[in-house]
């Protein structure tokens, strides 16, 4: 979260989740680090912008999803049983 010089950063909770609280009035853009994402994750949007207002809640949802993965069989299975 930046505006000017002001920066704070903050790790998500157990559902992905993060608050920033007493943020001066003002714009200010939140960001997410794709690189820091699971490597099966893909993210629509990085960033948005906010005009944060005195004493009011705003909501930002980034929509982080996982990437299917797929295998490819190189060798023929045998099971037993």
């Amino acid at each position: 979260m930046r505006s000017g010089e002001q920066v704070y950063r903050r790790l998500t909770n157990g559902n992905g989740e993060f608050r920033f609280a007493g943020l001066q009035p003002g714009t200010w853009t939140v960001t997410i680090d794709p690189a820091k994402l699971p490597e099966n994750a893909t993210i629509e949007e990085t960033g948005y912008t906010l005009e944060v207002e005195p004493s009011a809640d705003q909501e930002v949802e980034f929509r982080v999803e996982l990437k299917i993965r797929t295998m490819r069989m190189l060798g023929t299975l045998k099971v037993k049983g």
